[in-house]
């Protein structure tokens, strides 16, 4: 016959026997092992978030030194283009200057020709020869002013051979300076012509305003 036990009394209602323990609850939570099973799981998930993005920052940075490297080559490459540029303005402006002196240059030329073709005919001899003035800055009334006393001058000397060639009067002695020189006209000219291309202004100046002024 078995024995009564806790959980069937004996008859009478009394149990008998040494009552058998409850099962104790498990702890709230899952155990300790569980935990921290947990929280490593999440410390890796973590980790492995800041890995990600400090690779894309490391990428982006790169990215950036890359065109900070490109753009770098390009202005070193544009500065090179810009000195090339400046060294050909710079002789591209030498040019137009000199090109625009030979244009002044040909423009006073072609006005003297044209003053002594129509004014001043007796003149072209002297101004083949270089003999003849030139006004600084040059214009038509300035080289007209300059011309007309030289082709008074000029037209006086043929009247005088008209008119000792007429009486038959000896030629007048060459004509005397201050300076105690002694010349021919054409060897006044001669003198003043060699102190133009000399580029004694002065002398030439003075030889032609004796020029002027014999007769």
């Amino acid at each position: 016959m078995p024995e009564p036990d806790a959980t069937n009394p004996a008859p009478g209602g009394e149990p008998s026997g040494n009552p058998t323990p409850a099962p104790s609850p498990a702890p709230e939570g899952g155990s300790k092992g569980e935990n921290w099973e947990q929280k490593y799981k999440e410390l890796q998930k973590t980790v492995q978030l800041s890995v990600e993005a400090n690779k894309a920052l490391t990428d982006e940075r790169n990215t950036w030194m890359g065109v900070a490297e490109d753009r770098s080559k390009q202005v070193e490459s544009l500065k090179g283009q810009l000195d090339t540029v400046s060294k050909v303005k710079g002789e591209l402006e030498t040019k137009v200057s000199e090109f625009e002196k030979q244009v002044a240059s040909a423009e006073t030329k072609a006005l003297r020709t044209r003053l002594i073709m129509t004014e001043f005919p007796e003149l072209g001899t002297l101004e083949a020869r270089g003999a003849l003035p030139s006004p600084e800055n040059p214009t038509e009334d300035s080289l007209r002013e300059a011309f007309k006393p030289i082709q008074e001058y000029m037209n006086s000397l043929k009247t005088s051979a008209s008119e000792r060639a007429v009486s038959g009067a000896q030629p007048p002695a060459p004509p005397t300076t201050p300076a105690g020189e002694t010349f021919t006209d054409d060897e006044l000219i001669t003198k003043a012509i060699a102190a133009r291309r000399a580029n004694k202004i002065d002398e030439y100046n003075r030889l032609m305003g004796l020029l002027r002024k014999v007769g």
